[in-house]
C-alpha cells in the first residue's frame, strides 16, 4: 500500500535526516520518493529499527529463565 499524504523523503536521504523529516511533522510514516517520484513508504519503527544497536554488541546480555 503506497501512502498518498505525509511527509516526502528522498530515497537516497540520510537517515538521521529522514527521521527528522518525520518527527517534525508529527506523524509516523513518510512517503519515500526517487527523483520526484512516489516509489513507497517507510514507517518510523522500522528507520528506527535500522539504526539501532543489536543486543549482542550493547553489552547487554538477557538471561531467559
Amino acid at each position: 500500500k503506497k501512502l498518498k499524504n505525509g511527509p516526502e523523503i528522498e530515497s537516497n536521504m540520510i537517515l538521521e535526516d529522514a527521521l527528522q523529516i518525520i518527527s517534525n511533522a508529527e506523524v509516523s510514516e513518510a512517503i519515500v520518493t526517487e527523483n520526484g517520484k512516489n516509489i513507497g513508504s517507510v514507517k518510523l519503527g522500522r528507520m528506527i529499527t535500522a539504526i539501532a544497536r543489536p543486543s549482542e554488541k550493547t553489552g547487554q546480555i538477557t538471561n531467559y529463565r
